[in-house]
């Protein structure tokens, strides 16, 4: 007794199914985000510190609906921790909300351009 293949069980078996679906948790990150940290326009937001002033900013690109890719981090007074306070903080967020967070790289040297020339 052999099994014979029709063409409706080949179509079953490559018939597509449905993705199953993602909550979209971003939006309840960047909610939360935004009261401790202020938008600062085009997607960057200032991250405050405990004396009223500002840690730095950090500026996100859309991905899907549970993450978010970090274009930009910067502060206004390089190597003092708040680099390191910001990704903290944003990170601490991040992990209560389940959002995924992503990181774009920069060298920040020019193509052409090797680290020993300045």
């Amino acid at each position: 007794m052999g099994f014979a293949i029709t063409p409706m069980g080949i179509f079953r078996l490559f018939k597509s199914r449905p993705a199953k679906a993602v909550p979209n948790v971003v939006r309840g990150f960047l909610a939360a985000l935004k009261e401790i940290a202020p938008p600062a326009g085009m997607g960057a937001y200032a991250l405050k510190n405990a004396d009223g002033g500002c840690h730095g900013f950090i500026q996100f690109v859309p991905h899907t609906p549970a993450s978010l890719i970090i274009h930009r981090l910067w502060t206004l007074e390089p190597g003092k921790g708040n680099g390191a306070a910001v990704l903290g903080l944003v990170c601490e967020l991040a992990d209560r909300h389940g959002v995924e967070l992503r990181l774009r790289l920069e060298t920040g040297i020019e193509s052409g351009a090797s680290a020993g020339d300045s």
